[in-house]
């Protein structure tokens, strides 16, 4: 069963490339591609990912993430505080 808050992020995310679609559209995964530009194009469903903890990390994080790469300047800093994280903020 696909939640309200999913149905209204669809919605918007229909209109712009996210960071997941980058990903797809950078890819080898040909299918993958073909399915994300029905979805843009109002062709198809996408898959509700309401459930999936990869998906919902993302959007509780998502400020955080924002604050993180709006101070691009202060990252060093950031990261500095963060080394004893193991896999935490590793692609800067």
């Amino acid at each position: 069963m696909k939640s309200e808050r999913w149905g209204k992020s669809y919605e918007s995310r229909r209109h712009f490339i996210g960071g997941s679609d980058a990903r797809v559209i950078m890819g080898d995964n040909e299918a993958a591609l073909l399915r994300l530009w029905r979805e843009k194009r109002g062709e198809a469903e996408p898959e509700d990912l309401s459930t999936n903890l990869i998906v919902q990390l993302g959007l509780v994080t998502e400020n955080l993430n924002l604050e993180l790469n709006t101070f691009a300047p202060r990252r060093s800093a950031c990261c500095e505080s963060f080394q004893g994280i193991s896999g935490f903020l590793t692609d800067f």
